[in-house]
Parts: structure tokens; sequence; C-alpha cells
């Protein structure tokens, strides 16, 4: 009997697995990005109609020179873009996402909900920093999952 209730324990547990629906980078001139270079995510037709959570991807070189960075973000069906601020280093200056011997970083965003109507086919996303071009920015990814799955730092 407690092997069984171990058993279905186990399974349980393994079951709560996040469900990535859609995972994409797109990479970044490496003369910088500009202001008007708007990165577009065209999403499956399968995707639309659906909640989810959407979580960034950040690719920095360890020269990048802010501790943070602006995003903006649209849909088709949004009237207005949403504001994203991502903080890619904490208040020691250290990055957070997970480095490399090459001085490249790589940062996952915490989920935020999203709602994708039927109309709603591609994502735009462009920064919004100050500077005009941000350099040391090597690739911009997303990262939606079936909202309702369990989703746990490791999964990043």
């Amino acid at each position: 009997m407690l092997k069984i209730l171990i058993s279905t324990i186990c399974l349980a547990f393994a079951s709560c697995e996040t469900k990535t629906a859609y995972h994409y980078y797109q990479s970044i001139p490496s003369n910088g990005w500009e202001q008007t270079d708007t990165l577009i995510f065209h999403f499956p037709t399968s995707l639309v109609s659906h909640d989810y959570m959407l979580c960034f991807g950040i690719r920095h070189l360890q020269n990048y020179l802010y501790k943070d960075i602006w995003l903006a973000m649209s849909t088709p069906s949004m009237q207005h873009p949403d504001t994203i601020h991502l903080y890619l280093a904490n208040q020691q200056g250290l990055w957070k996402g997970r480095g490399t011997s090459g001085g490249i970083y790589q940062y996952a965003s915490d989920s935020i909900p999203i709602s994708l109507l039927k109309s709603d086919s591609t994502l735009r996303i462009w920064h919004i920093m100050q500077d005009t071009s941000l350099h040391n920015i090597s690739d911009i990814g997303i990262r939606l999952m079936l909202a309702g799955t369990i989703y746990t730092k490791k999964d990043k």
C-alpha cells in the first residue's frame, strides 16, 4: 500500500511540468539594437485564443552598460503597448543571469500573464531606453507557457 501511495505522489509531481507552447530567440545586430528596430515574433495559428504565461530571455555581454532594460511589447489586439522593466543585475552590480567563460550572460525574467486573441498572430518588442542604440545585447527571446501549469526557475 505504501509503495502505491509513493508511486502516485511521484507521478503527480512528474506531471507538474511546464507546458512550453512557444520558445524562440531573435539575434540583435552586432552594431547595436536601435529603438526603431522592432523584433517581431510570429506565432503559429495553433497558439492564438489561449491564456499564457510569458517569459523574456535576454542574452547580453558582460560589458552591457546598464543594470536593466526597458522594453515595450504589443500584439495586434492591444490598444496600447505594454511596458516591461527587467533588472539584469542586482543592486551590487552582479549579473542575475547565468554567465559563460566567454562573458555572455543569459537572463530569464519571471513570467507574466498574457492572453492571445484570435487576431494575435504576432508579438512586437522594441527597447525604450534613453540611448537610441543599445550595444552588447546579443539576443532577445520569449517563451510562452500554458497558463495554469507550474513554472519553476529550473525550467529556465
